[in-house]
């Protein structure tokens, strides 16, 4: 029987707790919770289990958020899309193959040839509601058009 490094034991335990948050955390969240065990876990121990994790696309980087998450899909041959709900944290991946594609052929006409691809897309998630018009055509929650209403005299009835 082979045994585990302290590196691995750490990307497990890393992985452990991703699977148990419900959202996507820092690398500072994770240390600190993982601090609770061992005081003394320094910050780029934490760094390096997360690097190898990601090469090894069981975990991903979201680069907006400065955060980290378990990778959703199984389909680990590329670059994913995220869609990342600013209400509540929820995190959608898919995996689109024919629009990375062509953002790649609309780097290369500009003369750039990417070396990989950052998709990540901030909206509101359908379990937190969807943003609608207000009266004059720009996208509000649903709760800031009744503010506009109210504060013109207008009620909703």
């Amino acid at each position: 029987m082979r045994k585990s490094t302290k590196g691995e034991a750490m990307q497990s335990d890393i992985l452990y707790l991703l699977h148990g948050a419900d959202q996507a955390m820092s690398a500072y969240d994770i240390l600190a919770v993982l601090r609770k065990a061992a005081p003394r876990l320094a910050p780029m121990t934490v760094y390096r289990a997360l690097k190898t994790l990601c090469a090894n696309v069981q975990v991903l980087r979201i680069e907006s958020l400065n955060a980290y998450a378990l990778r959703q899909t199984e389909d680990t041959d590329g670059p994913v899309i995220l869609s990342i709900c600013d209400e509540c944290g929820a995190l959608r991946e898919t995996v689109a193959p024919e629009v990375l594609v062509s953002l790649t052929r609309m780097a290369q006409q500009s003369g750039i040839e990417p070396t990989h691809h950052v998709v990540e897309i901030h909206g509101q998630c359908s379990d937190c509601g969807t943003a609608d018009l207000n009266s004059r055509g720009h996208l509000t929650a649903p709760d800031e058009d009744r503010k506009q209403k109210h504060s013109r005299g207008t009620h909703d009835q």
